[in-house]
Order: C-alpha cells, then structure tokens, then sequence
C-alpha cells in the first residue's frame, strides 16, 4: 500500500514538472502593432473615365506602444499623380508606391492624400501598413499588416466629367455637341488644384425649385460638385450652352437669368450682369449671349450646386 501511494505520488510530481515545461516552453505570440488606417476619404467618390482618383485618409497608431518602423505601400500596379503626407516624407512612387516613414509614436498620426488616373472601368486599390514594405497581400499571415480596400466609381456617361484636380484653373466639360439629343451642355473652371470636383447635365427631374421664378424653365439642369461644397472667397466661372430648340421662341437673351438651387434646397435667382467677362467684381453674376442659334449662359459663383436657365 505504502509503495502504491509513493508511485502515485512520483507520477503526479513528474506529470506537474511535465506540465510546467510545456507552459514555459510554449511560444509567446507577438502582439499586433495598433496601426489601423481612419477617415478614408474617395475625392470624389464617382470619376469620369480618364480622370483622377483621389483619396484621403489618417494613419493612426492606436496601440499602446511605438511602431518602429512603419511602411505604406499598396496593390495598384502604377505611379500615383500626386501624393502627400504630413510627415513630408518623401515616398518611393515608381515603380509602385512604398512610404517608409519610419517610428510612429503610440497616439500618433500621418495624414495621406492620393489619386491615381484611371481607366475606363471602376478602379480598386488596397492601402497597406506593414513593418516591412512588402507590397500588399503577402507577408499579413502572422497578423502583421492592416490592409484597407477602396473603389471609385468610373462613369463614361458624356454628360458627366470630373475627378480630383490636379492643376488650377482645370477644365471639366460635358458633351459640347447640342442637338436634340443633347440639349445642354456645361463647363467648369476649378477655383483650385487638389480638391474633387465633378459636373453633370442631362438632368431633368429630382431637383428642389419652388419659387416663382422656376415657373419658367429652358434646358436642363446643370449639376456642381465643388469641394464638397466649400464657399469661395473669389467667383469661379461656369459656362452652360443651351439648345436653340430647348428655349421658346420669342425668348432673347436679354430674358434669360440662373436659378441656382443650393445643396440645402434653397433656390434663388441669379440676374445680375457681370461687370467683366474675365473677373466680375459683381459676382453672382452672368452674361448670356445668343451663339448661332443657341444660348450661353457665363455664371460666376462662390459655391456650388444646380444650375438651370429661366426666364
């Protein structure tokens, strides 16, 4: 009995210190870094085909501990027109894009903004934060990258045109064959470089325009993506060619005014005329003039929003 208890006694013993091998020697699984990637932004979210994709976005460190070494990099095959971070870091563009922006503290952050030209199709990309600089999709099986997956909209309707600007004073431009077929059509000078900014026409219904003076219309209506809607210290110009066949007959240019309905709902004329064909100190303000047997309509305004003429 006394030797069955000892062995019993020997075997629990050996079975504990067995056991405490194991949890001494069992591996200890490296914490995933806080990096994480906040407040993605498309600029705009639809593009013309041709254009340029642009995006926003913050690189956070939310974890507890420094990052040592951190990289950007991305799935695009290509070299971006135009990016920048609040670091000032300068990134490597080609062949494909790789930012190696070294430490980031716990808390901390790098702002990015990006864009890319695009096709004819919807463009896809993947931001990728890693330690390493591998290109995104490989080296993530041990939980060491964060990866972020955007696409933007590619529309090839000819009544639409727009992206992020890459130059100041850019010119976006629908369709400029009238007919019956295509009774306006609409061009925007940008008032800055980097920023989304996108024009439609075409459109006929849906739009807000209670007030006496859209009791009457000619052509369509003309819509402005501008900033997201930031106001403009100085005037930007718009230029809209409307359709002879889509004004009454009888109606002159002398007749004809704005109505520009902003993105709240709130409509209002516009039927002052400008003071200068290059920089009205008037503005909102247009010039319409008769151009064969169409009209044209020059407006200059500080914000955008829908434009259609009236008279």
């Amino acid at each position: 009995m006394i030797r069955k208890r000892l062995g019993q006694l020997a075997t629990a013993v050996t079975t504990a210190a067995l056991l405490g091998a194991l949890v001494v020697a069992a591996p200890v699984s490296a914490q995933t870094p806080g990096w994480t990637i906040l407040n993605l932004q498309k600029l705009p979210p639809v593009v013309a085909d041709g254009g340029v994709a642009g995006y926003s976005f913050t690189i956070k460190n939310g974890g507890k501990s420094n990052i040592s070494a951190l990289y950007l990099t991305d799935t695009y095959v290509g070299v971006p027109v135009y990016l920048s971070n609040s670091r000032g870091t300068t990134c490597q563009l080609s062949p494909d894009l790789r930012c190696a922006f070294g430490a980031l503290n716990a808390g901390a952050t790098i702002d990015v903004v990006i864009a890319y030209t695009v096709g004819t199709t919807d463009f896809s990309d993947t931001f990728k934060l890693d330690s390493t600089g591998d290109p995104a999709g490989g080296n993530n099986s041990h939980g060491d990258s964060f990866l972020k997956s955007v696409t933007t909209t590619v529309s090839t309707n000819p009544n639409f045109d727009g992206g992020f600007t890459t130059s100041s004073s850019q010119v976006l431009s629908t369709n400029q064959t009238l007919g019956n077929g295509n009774k306006q059509s609409t061009s925007l000078v940008s008032p800055a470089s980097l920023i989304p900014a996108t024009i439609e026409d075409g459109i006929t219904t849906g739009v807000p325009c209670s007030i006496s003076q859209c009791t009457h219309l000619i052509g369509e209506w003309s819509n402005l993506s501008v900033n997201g809607g930031a106001t403009y210290g100085i005037a930007f110009k718009v230029t809209i060619m409307v359709w002879g066949g889509a004004v009454p007959g009888g109606v002159t240019a002398a007749d004809i005014f704005v109505l520009h309905t902003r993105d709240n709902g709130t409509t209002y004329p516009i039927t002052t005329a400008c003071n200068s064909a290059t920089a009205p100190t008037n503005a909102e303000c247009i010039t319409v003039t008769k151009v064969g047997n169409n009209f044209k309509i020059v407006a200059w305004l500080f914000s955008n929003g829908n434009l259609r003429g009236g008279y």
